[in-house]
């Protein structure tokens, strides 16, 4: 087996016109099929894929017997697919691979190990990202960084039982954290034109700094980092595109004032929904998802609001963040969400409007002006309220 180090697993451009019924982008498709040596057992495997666009958690649907076929759609340059192995004692063993558009294979095992990662025997079309063997820019970054990982790993080790509980060794072994980051952003310049390059920064520092509700300074110094450190090629690719506006959402959100972002969309009783046709009414705009408690505490009252403006004044469009349809269904029908509802599957209306925390609400005018968008410090039920009120009465 080849030497890897731990790998951090993780888990405004406005575009001028939104539809979301033609693909703007290239979408592909992968297949790949994998084979279960007799060290694993299918049903503690999990299965997710970053298709560019969101991370697409596979369902129990793929877990037959020792062969597992696992296909869906992407949109980057490669889909990348996440295997996680929960084995005997309740630790989890990752594996990760790029696959492409030609069908792929993976011969996977397991074996106990201190980086808790999967091992395979073959892989065919497909990459093992953080095999040192043959992903030689890897190779380099462990030997770059491998004082740092040796030491941060004893920590964990000396402090595994305390760490947690621990604001000091905490505060500690975060400095160590962010010292070895650093030494890996100034690495990366190295590889302008390295395509795993770019994946490891998107998928190791940018998806946790996303996920940790960065200050504007912090997501201003990873825009330029990312604009000034890798080639045109790169930053031309859809999945760099789509970063860097991600980050500019996130710089500049949409404010009210602002037009808001127009689409087109096929709601779940299959009407087609046009913004820009719906001027001339307001239209109240709630990203929501099942998994979301405070999205489900607050769906009486945008049922009280449903019921007291009519669908001539008021249009109500939610807008689900579920990774499953099926999911988003139940939870309509059993709250009885009588108001137009989306399957934002790829998270496009959550990326066009910049929608990173749930729920959030946006009202547009008749004008098709943003006058409201919800705040996650504020009370919005009683802003909207007042703002609905002076509106609409």
């Amino acid at each position: 087996m080849s030497d890897k180090s731990i790998p951090k697993h993780s888990s405004a451009l406005i575009i001028i016109m939104f539809c979301l019924l033609q693909v703007a982008s290239a979408q592909k498709q992968f297949n790949v099929t994998i084979k279960l040596d007799s060290s694993l057992i299918a049903k503690k495997l999990r299965f997710q894929y970053d298709s560019g666009k969101t991370i697409v958690f596979l369902g129990d649907s793929v877990y037959k017997s020792e062969t597992v076929v696992v296909q869906g759609n992407y949109f980057s340059k490669f889909a990348s697919l996440d295997v996680i192995y929960i084995n005997k004692d309740g630790a989890p063993y990752f594996g990760s691979y790029l696959v492409g558009d030609k069908p792929a294979q993976i011969n996977l095992g397991y074996k106990s190990n201190d980086y808790q990662s999967l091992t395979h025997t073959s892989l065919i079309n497909a990459v093992d990202t953080y095999d040192t063997t043959y992903n030689k820019f890897y190779h380099e970054l462990v030997k770059y960084n491998k004082k740092q990982n040796l030491e941060t790993w004893k920590f964990v080790q000396l402090h595994k039982d305390s760490l947690n509980r621990n604001d000091s060794l905490k505060t500690l072994y975060y400095k160590m954290v962010n010292e070895t980051e650093q030494r890996t952003l100034n690495f990366l310049r190295r590889y302008p034109d390295n395509y795993l390059a770019f994946w490891y920064y998107k998928t190791n520092i940018a998806q946790r700094i996303l996920n940790n509700q960065p200050g504007r300074a912090s997501l201003k110094w990873h825009l330029d980092y990312l604009q000034n450190t890798f080639s045109r090629d790169i930053k031309q690719s859809f999945e760099a595109s789509e970063l860097m506006r991600v980050f500019q959402l996130r710089i500049a959100p949409l404010k009210v004032g602002e037009a808001a972002p127009p689409f087109k969309i096929k709601t779940l009783d299959n009407t087609i929904l046009n913004l820009t046709n719906l001027k001339g009414r307001y239209v109240l705009v709630d990203f929501w998802a099942t998994w979301c408690g405070p999205c489900l505490r607050e769906i009486p009252y945008v049922k009280s609001l449903r019921k007291k403006y009519p669908e001539q004044k008021l249009t109500i469009i939610g807008i689900s963040a579920d990774k499953k349809l099926n999911h988003m269904i139940k939870g309509v029908k059993d709250n009885q969400m009588n108001w137009s509802q989306y399957f934002d599957k790829d998270s496009d209306l959550s990326r066009l409007y910049g929608v990173h925390s749930y729920p959030s609400y946006f009202l547009i005018d008749p004008a098709g002006k943003i006058i409201y968008r919800s705040d996650e410090i504020k009370s919005y039920t009683i802003d909207l309220d007042k703002i609905l009120s002076k509106e609409l009465m």
